[in-house]
C-alpha cells in the first residue's frame, strides 16, 4: 500500500456481541454504512474489517482474528485512519483498550467514532477520548446490571430464564408449558423405569418410535435419558441461580411426573449407580442384595455363593477392597 493510499484510506472495524445489538441501531450493516459515510465525507477510500459476533470482554485479542490483523497493520504503519461506531466496539476491557490506544498512538493513527475525530497524539484529544471511554464503560456496566436484575425479577415471576426448555416442555407466553407430544414421552420414560425397564431398553423404544431428541440429531444416548430421570423440572419445580450474586430462586412449572414415581425412580437410579461396575458381573440372583447396606461403612452389601460348602451369604465388599489395596506387594 503506497504512502498516499495509507493516508487516504479509512479503516472501518465492525463488531456486535449480542442479538440485541442487531436490532438496537448498532447492527453490523449500520456500522458499515456509517463508516463508509464518514469515509466519503473525508474524501477517503474505505476498508471494512468485519469481526461479526464476538464478545469484547475477553482480554485475549487473539480470539478476535480481524482485530488481531488490524493491529498488525497498524504496527506496520499501514493504517493511519481508524473508525468504529464507538470505542466499546474495540474493547470494553480496560487493559485491551489501553493496548489498542497505545498502538494507535505510536503509529500516529487518527481515531474516528460517531461522536467525532480524535488525534491520539494530542493530549486534549487523548483526555477527551478517555473520558468518553469511561462513560461508555459505565453505561455498558449499568445496562448489563439492569438486564441481570430484570432477568432475575422475571424468573421470580415464573418466566423462563432463556435458552431451550427441557425435553417435555415448550415456551408459551414466556413461561414453561407442557409440550403436547414430548410431555407424554416423559411420563412413559418415568413409568417404564419405575416398573423396571432398563435405560437401554427405554432408549431402544424411543428410537423405534422415532422420538426426536431436543437437538433433533441422531439417536438417543443413555446419558440424555439419565439426565431426564434426574431432572427436577418434571415434579413441578426448578431452581435458578444468579451467576453474579449466586442467589437462588425456586420456580414452579407444570408437573409431568407423580411425586411417588419420581421418588421411586431417584431411589432406584442412585442404587444402580451405587453398584456401578457390579451389575454386569453378577450372574446369580440375590434376594436382599439391593436392600442391605453395611452398618459400619454404609457400602451396599454384596452376595457370594460357595458351591463347595453349600453356603450363600452377604458381606461388605469394601473390606475386601481395602485388603487388596493394603496388602504388601510380593517381590
Amino acid at each position: 500500500m503506497g504512502s498516499k493510499q495509507k493516508k487516504n484510506t479509512l479503516h472501518i472495524y465492525t463488531r456486535v456481541s449480542t442479538v440485541v445489538q442487531e436490532t438496537d441501531g448498532t447492527s453490523l450493516d449500520t456500522q458499515k454504512e456509517l463508516g463508509i459515510k464518514k469515509s466519503k465525507e473525508l474524501g477517503f477510500a474505505s476498508k471494512v474489517w468485519n469481526e461479526g459476533a464476538k464478545s469484547s470482554h475477553h482480554e485475549d485479542i487473539a480470539l478476535r482474528p480481524k482485530l488481531s490483523q488490524l493491529l498488525t497493520e497498524i504496527r506496520e504503519g499501514n493504517v493511519k485512519h481508524l473508525w468504529v461506531i464507538e470505542q466499546s466496539r474495540l474493547s470494553r476491557n480496560d487493559m485491551v483498550a489501553a493496548t489498542i490506544r497505545n498502538e494507535c498512538n505510536k503509529a500516529g493513527v487518527t481515531f474516528y467514532t460517531k461522536d467525532g475525530q480524535y488525534d491520539l497524539n494530542n493530549p486534549s484529544d487523548i483526555f477527551t477520548r478517555q473520558i468518553l471511554d469511561a462513560t461508555s464503560q459505565l453505561e455498558n456496566a449499568l445496562r448489563t446490571e439492569r438486564s441481570r436484575m430484570g432477568k432475575l425479577q422475571k424468573v421470580r415471576q415464573g418466566f423462563w430464564h432463556g435458552g431451550p426448555p427441557p425435553f417435555g416442555y415448550a415456551i408459551k407466553e414466556g413461561k414453561l408449558s407442557a409440550h403436547p407430544v414430548e410431555s407424554k414421552w416423559i411420563k412413559k420414560i418415568y413409568d417404564r423405569y419405575h416398573k423396571g425397564t432398563s435405560v437401554a431398553d427405554i432408549k431402544s423404544e424411543l428410537d423405534r418410535n422415532g422420538v426426536e431428541t431436543r437437538r433433533k440429531k441422531g439417536a438417543w444416548s443413555l446419558g440424555s435419558i439419565q439426565a431426564i430421570l434426574k431432572n427436577e423440572h418434571y415434579v413441578g419445580r426448578y431452581v435458578y441461580t444468579d451467576s453474579k450474586t449466586e442467589d437462588s430462586v425456586e420456580v414452579s412449572c407444570p408437573k409431568l411426573v407423580d411425586d411417588t414415581i419420581w421418588t421411586d425412580c431417584q431411589t432406584k437410579r442412585k442404587r444402580i449407580l451405587g453398584r456401578k461396575g457390579q451389575i454386569n458381573r453378577t450372574k446369580r440372583f440375590y434376594l436382599l442384595r439391593d436392600l442391605m447396606f453395611c452398618g459400619d461403612c454404609g457400602t451396599p452389601m454384596a452376595g457370594k455363593v460357595d458351591p463347595k460348602r453349600w453356603q450363600n451369604y452377604y458381606y461388605c465388599p469394601q473390606r475386601e477392597r481395602d485388603w487388596v489395596k493394603e496388602r504388601p506387594k510380593q517381590e
